[in-house]
């Protein structure tokens, strides 16, 4: 691929604007186009529900009436009905023209609540809505007065959940952290961004490593069975445990520009200017494509810093020069691997270990560009 076809496609972010750290900015970015309370203005207790998905049915559709009836009987015990008659009705369906991932709830007739999706992600965005919406009690709940349309005002939003260091998205029993992921596209959130951390192993064979490849697959495949995009970080010159000592990188500041010494670098890190490192690296990233290719990727997103990083002289400055050696033939080696992938270039602490990084990147996007 032409260094100008690479980057045409792929999209430079910086990572603090993509990720986000809980249901609170997810909840700010959703812009609500008409917010008016019901116009019944009465209290309406359901003590039993009907739950009724209107139209053409798929897996996607199948979860979100089964997360809307889970969800209401964890919060006060009523267990809904899907056929029949019962107090209180909520009809979904799928129609588009209210916009991308928008939705539309309105009163359908007396205790009866319409929840309408411009698509899949829509539709759980909007059961999402009418959850935080009604009041929960014992034995009953109460339906909200929330109606109106709602469209996200951000196309990505997305939420990273790198299994290390003994987090939640680590240790959590599998089920548990897809009761997590359901609350995530309940809030609006349509990514799930990981990272596969290699210092920790001395191989993809490592029976660790394949026991956290299998993990982060089955996350994968939960938020794909939720219609969510799937993502993964790649830090570019992320090394084994055991990576060969006179290929690693330098992390030390104080000469070449560099103020502050890399931080979360592991020292095991390659540099991509010393003889084999390269290839070496490259066949380590390839490696763990690979492992993603049945879950299939959304996103790759090549990672500078935290970890990662070069100080020497042939790297500087990493962001605008070493970062991007590697970068482009990872970006090449995602879309062959797993097509249909899209690239998001991190620009993640560019300017704080050193200078000139976004200076030189935005050089270098001219030269590729002419």
């Amino acid at each position: 691929m032409k260094r100008r076809e690479f980057l045409t496609q792929a999209c430079l972010i910086t990572a603090g604007q993509l990720m986000a750290g809980g249901a609170r900015l997810a909840q700010a970015i959703l812009k609500r186009a008409a917010n008016r309370p019901s116009s019944s203005g009465v209290e309406t207790k359901c003590r039993s529900l009907e739950i009724r998905l209107m139209g053409a049915k798929s897996p996607v559709l199948d979860r979100a009436v089964e997360i809307l009836g889970a969800r209401i009987y964890e919060r006060c015990g009523v267990k809904p009905e899907f056929g029949g008659t019962a107090e209180c009705n909520v009809e979904l369906a799928v129609q588009p023209g209210i916009g991308r991932e928008g939705f539309l709830i309105e009163d359908a007739a007396r205790r009866s609540v319409r929840i309408i999706g411009n698509d899949s992600r829509g539709l759980l965005y909007g059961v999402g809505k009418f959850l935080r919406s009604n009041n929960y009690h014992d034995g009953f709940f109460t339906l909200g007065n929330w109606t109106g349309t709602s469209l996200p005002d951000k196309p990505l939003r997305g939420v990273c959940t790198v299994p290390h260091f003994f987090n939640f998205y680590h240790v959590a029993p599998i089920e548990q952290m897809q009761h997590y992921m359901e609350d995530l596209a309940l809030w609006g959130f349509n990514l799930i961004v990981f990272g596969f951390d290699i210092h920790k192993f001395e191989s993809i064979q490592d029976p660790a490593a394949q026991a956290m490849l299998r993990r982060m697959n089955a996350i994968g495949r939960i938020a794909k069975s939720l219609g969510l995009d799937v993502g993964m970080e790649i830090a570019v010159n992320d090394g084994y445990a055991n990576s060969p000592e006179a290929m690693r990188a330098d992390w030390t500041a104080g000469h070449d520009g560099y103020i502050h010494e890399l931080a979360a670098h592991y020292h095991l890190e390659l540099c991509p200017n010393k003889p084999g490192a390269k290839e070496m690296l490259l066949q380590w990233r390839r490696e763990t494509l690979q492992a993603f290719k049945d879950v299939g990727l959304d996103y790759v997103i090549p990672w500078p810093y935290d970890n990662g990083g070069c100080t020497n002289s042939q790297c500087k400055p990493w962001g605008a020069n070493g970062f991007l050696t590697l970068s482009q033939p990872i970006a090449e080696m995602a879309r062959s691997t797993i097509p249909g992938c899209r690239v998001i270039l991190s620009t993640w602490l560019f300017d704080y270990f050193t200078s000139g990084e976004y200076v030189g990147l935005e050089e270098r996007f001219g030269l590729w560009a002419a």
